[in-house]
């Protein structure tokens, strides 16, 4: 997808986006779109993930700020593959109007099933009773990364995303901000929003001592055009075997076959031992010795035609973080509050985050930026957190490890156990309130 030429006019808000008046704010308020531009403060956005795409969007629509959008990459192309759980991104985006943007993307998610290489036993939960009548109904599914993406940037005006703009330094004045390029370019703006990953420049530079820490995970995943069997759409499939777990399910529209391996790695692998891990040898040794192949999750034939192959390790951000911002520079998605993917919540949780900051910006204005990165931060890292701290603990719980004992295993046992024999209506409240929306 390149970049400065996207986008194009908003369309008429969604009738879901007419329900939240008070974020359009269709009556008076929309008479401030003919304020001159350049009287408005603003905000500069560094990476356009979903994070920093969402933000942009949220306050572009808001119409209060200029925003200016860099990502570093020469053009909007997502290295890995898709998200799930996004029920309370897609509310956000709903309350914005934005409702075209995701609907047509969604890949719907129905059935969970558990199975294991070594026991006849098998799982199933209903996800699409669990979520029945709550405000996620018809929200939790799959989306292939790339496509939810580039449809978010499709959203943005013309002019607001420029891509080969790599960050190389910050500098605050008294009362702007200053951002230097790799390319010898620079921008200013009010304040600056890193929204740039896990693994932020922006971070690095002004939040030194904030680092990501290991997992203790890697993973391999790949992804195919080809829809998978029909045994697998509209549904998530677990296999565990002695030392791994491999997820299998369908994202994005037109389907696409997904599928993820994860194993314990104690020692952080280093950049060679992860190219070298991405090779197609790898992958078929991988899933002749989780059983994928055996239990028809994937074939080799998929494999040699496979659209991606990546090997990479899992990282997040500690959790309980006393501030997200420095002065005039704020942390945003990934890169405050980074989690495993073990409940799918990572992008769910970055979109809330930039639909609060964009919120608090528009209602108190900008010049009380240091009192709104506060609120932004009390508001958001405690859910942010305890997705963290969850996602690792259930990843300890999902994922088995050859040298664990039968307590780990009987562990494991009842919590799949429980989910199959407690009605899908109890998971599906407890679901709803544990990832309701917090804005």
């Amino acid at each position: 997808v390149a970049c400065s030429k996207r986008g194009s006019n908003f369309a008429r808000p969604s009738l879901l986006g007419f329900l939240y008046q008070d974020w359009m704010e269709c009556s008076a308020d929309s008479q401030t779109a003919a304020v001159d531009e350049t009287s408005r403060p603003t905000v500069l956005v560094a990476g356009a993930g979903i994070a920093g795409l969402s933000l942009a969007l949220f306050l572009e629509r808001r119409g209060t700020c200029n925003v200016r959008l860099f990502e570093r990459s020469p053009d909007l192309s997502p290295a890995l593959g898709a998200h799930y759980g996004l029920n309370g991104a897609l509310e956000c985006l709903d309350r914005a109007g934005l409702h075209h943007v995701w609907a047509p993307l969604l890949n719907n998610l129905e059935h969970m099933h558990f199975r294991s290489t070594g026991s006849p036993l098998k799982f199933k939960f209903n996800l699409h009773k669990a979520m029945d009548g709550t405000e996620f109904e018809g929200k939790f599914g799959a989306f292939m990364r790339g496509e939810f993406q580039t449809s978010l940037a499709e959203a943005l005006p013309p002019g607001i995303l420029e891509c080969g703009k790599e960050i190389v330094d910050v500098q605050e004045g008294a009362h702007k901000v200053h951002i230097s390029f790799a390319d010898g370019s620079s921008a200013e703006g009010d304040i600056l929003v890193a929204a740039d990953g896990i693994n932020s420049l922006v971070r690095g530079l002004v939040f030194p001592e904030m680092r990501k820490v290991y997992a203790g995970y890697k993973c391999w995943y790949l992804i195919h055009n080809d829809p998978p069997p029909d045994v697998f759409k509209n549904a998530m499939t677990e296999l565990r075997s002695k030392d791994a777990i491999t997820m299998v399910f369908s994202a994005g529209r037109p389907s696409k076959h997904v599928v993820l391996v994860v194993k314990r790695a104690p020692e952080e692998p280093t950049r060679e031992e992860l190219e070298l891990g991405a090779l197609p040898e790898q992958f078929n040794q991988i899933y002749t010795e989780c059983g994928a192949y055996k239990a028809g999750l994937v074939t080799e034939e998929k494999l040699q035609a496979a659209t991606r192959l990546l090997h990479f390790a899992l990282y997040n951000m500690p959790p309980g973080a006393t501030t997200w911002s420095r002065g005039r520079v704020c942390l945003l998605g990934d890169a405050a509050h980074a989690t495993t993917p073990f409940i799918g919540q990572g992008a769910n949780q970055a979109v809330q985050s930039a639909f609060c900051l964009a919120r608090l910006l528009h209602e108190r204005g900008i010049d009380d930026y240091h009192g709104i990165f506060e609120e932004a931060h009390s508001i958001r890292e405690p859910p942010t957190s305890n997705v963290i701290t969850t996602s690792a603990a259930l990843g300890g719980i999902r994922v088995p490890s050859v040298e664990e004992g039968c307590l780990h295993g009987f562990r494991r046992f009842f919590s799949y156990a429980m989910l199959h024999v407690l009605p899908a209506k109890f998971w599906g409240r407890r679901l709803a309130k544990a990832m309701q929306v917090r804005v």
